[in-house]
């Protein structure tokens, strides 16, 4: 009897209680992030830096979408933190615990980049500067590049210079060269640039005194260089034969425009003939001139007879030709 009332109750025991489904546990998301990483755009997405896996395929890609946070500059690298995963995992609305995060304690973004040939900037500035050369002679250009590395988004390089900055003459220029990729600028370098130019001008064969009378043996020829839109060199010999320096002249030093002069032929305190033209009429004076002058120069002379202070032009040694009389 006991038996049979044991078995009626477990039967209606299992009759009032209705089986319970298993529940599976939620479908989670790997994310295996890469040590060092190598991104291309101004900002980066988990999927860019990470192994994004899972069986829950519109998860991972939400998970993948998720914009991590600003990209370096090209050529440059940031750390990224594990924790910092975690909170634009959250602030897109994803739980962190659907997420098992795998990763190294800090992980380095790499910027995409081109490597700008500093070789192609200072030919760039170079060109540029020779453009600028309205003078003869080789041109000698020295520059100083970029000391440092340069990096610019990937695509095609192009570099383009422009206009020269600061006086040709003074002998150094800087030139703004900018880095276009793709058309576009990116980067813009100054190029510091040495500019001089090489020809052949007329040196000093030995040291030269001031007011010395210049004579064949006296120069010679010789290869120099001078800074571009400088002082002019004398170059033809016989431009300077018979004419005296104006000032010392160290032997081998090159002869510049204003190192010599004609060799006056009137001096202060000498007589000369003063011829006057006034009214069609030409007359004769004695004079003592009061300045120095070569030939065709002006100069100041004091008429004797007249007692006045005149301005004429030199003809020769004895002689000053003056056109009119104040």
């Amino acid at each position: 009897m006991a038996l049979f009332v044991m078995l009626i109750t477990l039967a209606q025991s299992t009759v009032a209680q209705p089986r319970v489904p298993m529940q599976r546990p939620p479908s989670k998301v790997v994310v295996q992030m890469r040590t060092e990483p190598t991104v291309h755009g101004t900002v980066f997405t988990l999927g860019e830096i990470a192994r994004v896996t899972g069986s829950d395929r519109a998860l991972v890609e939400r998970v993948s979408a998720v914009e991590v946070g600003a990209s370096p500059l090209p050529g440059l690298t940031r750390l990224l933190f594990p924790g910092d995963v975690i909170t634009r995992l959250r602030y897109n609305g994803i739980n962190p615990n659907s997420v098992v995060l795998e990763s190294p304690p800090s992980i380095r973004i790499v910027r995409e980049a081109a490597r700008v040939d500093n070789t192609a900037i200072v030919q760039a500035a170079t060109q540029q500067v020779e453009a600028a050369n309205s003078g003869d002679g080789e041109l000698v250009v020295q520059a100083s590049p970029p000391t440092t590395q340069l990096y610019v988004s990937p695509g095609v390089l192009t570099y383009q210079a422009g206009a020269p900055q600061g006086e040709l003459g003074g002998g150094s220029v800087i030139v703004p060269v900018s880095i276009l990729v793709d058309g576009k600028p990116a980067k813009s370098v100054d190029v510091l640039l040495k500019v001089h130019r090489k020809f052949a001008a007329l040196v000093a064969a030995r040291p030269l005194a001031a007011h010395d009378t210049i004579g064949a043996a006296d120069v010679t020829t010789e290869t120099v260089e001078a800074p571009l839109g400088g002082p002019s060199f004398l170059r033809d010999v016989n431009s300077v034969i018979g004419k005296r320096t104006t000032k010392q002249i160290p032997m081998g030093a090159p002869l510049r425009e204003g190192d010599v002069e004609a060799v006056p032929v009137v001096v202060p305190g000498a007589r000369v003939n003063v011829f006057i033209t006034a009214g069609g009429v030409t007359v004769i004076a004695p004079a003592v001139a009061r300045t120095q002058g070569a030939v065709g120069d002006r100069v100041r002379v004091f008429v004797k007879t007249t007692h006045k202070e005149l301005s004429g032009t030199v003809v020769d040694a004895g002689t000053v030709r003056v056109e009119e009389v104040p």
